[in-house]
Formats: C-alpha cells, structure tokens, sequence
C-alpha cells in the first residue's frame, strides 16, 4: 500500500512527457474556439451596421446620433452667426435683417448647446 501511496505522489511531483498529440488536439481546440469568437463578433458588427443605416455610420449609434446632430446643429449655427454678423458690418442699409437674423442663429446654436449639456445631465 505504500509502494502504491509514494507512486502517487511521484506520479504528481513529477509530470510525464507531454503528449504531442494531445497538445496538437488542446491547440486545434483553442483556434477553433478563437475563430468562432471572431466569426460572432464581426456577425454582431454586421448587424449592428445594418440596423445604424447612413445616418448611424455618420453620427454614430442611437445613444450617441442625437448629440452628435445637435452638435453639428450647433457648429452651423455658430457659423450662420458669424456670417450674420459680418454680412450686418458690410451692408449697413439691411444691417437690422441681418441683426436679427444673426439673433435667430445664436438661438439655434444655444439652444443646441443646451440639449448637448442638458442631455448629459440624465
């Protein structure tokens, strides 16, 4: 019985040869695994892709499209803005229109703006 016990023992301290075939098979197995994690991963992209459409690869996902928007809106109004403004100094006989159209861009911007920050604050 004690032959037996300290075999055991040995058996366990020291390992045996490694099988190169076994070893083959666990290396076969772990790339077969990686594949089909990756086959799932770019299925998943695809759909994700599929479902976004043109807008969603433009502004991004359903979380993140009407931030993006309201940023571009933004931008453009800050622009419009400026535009205004400059057109108001060389125009000076329709420099009340252009007032009071660069009044209404700075409101589209900031009102922008606001649906940005007011957004993150959910």
């Amino acid at each position: 019985m004690d032959s037996e016990r300290s075999s055991a023992k040995k058996a366990i301290k020291e390992p045996e040869a490694t099988d190169p075939e076994f070893s083959q098979a666990l290396n076969d197995a772990s790339h077969f695994r990686i594949s089909l994690i990756q086959e799932q991963n770019r299925h998943r992209e695809n759909m994700a892709k599929g479902e976004r459409g043109l807008l969603g690869a433009l502004f991004g996902g359903e979380n993140l499209a009407p931030t993006m928007i309201a940023f571009v809106i933004s931008v453009f109004g800050l622009l419009g803005w400026g535009v205004c403004l400059l057109a108001a100094s060389h125009y000076e006989a329709e420099s009340v229109f252009w007032g009071d159209q660069a009044g209404r861009a700075l409101a589209l911007a900031t009102t922008a703006i606001g649906f940005i920050f007011g957004r993150g604050l959910k």
